[in-house]
């Protein structure tokens, strides 16, 4: 294997609007599959609450 067929790329998102953080990881999951990367994903992880007391 080449070098480059062992890159690996993690992306986290953070945003306070979900439907735009959605709108963003599909837009980024269209470029890496036109460019002909493999894609995992997106994941979508619990959703982190700021609490203040």
């Amino acid at each position: 294997m080449s070098l480059a067929a062992k890159r690996r790329v993690r992306i986290r998102l953070y945003g306070t609007n979900p439907a735009d953080v959605d709108q963003v990881a599909r837009e980024i999951v269209d470029l890496a599959k036109k460019m002909g990367v493999q894609v995992r994903g997106p994941i979508p992880l619990p959703t982190r609450r700021l609490m203040v007391t």
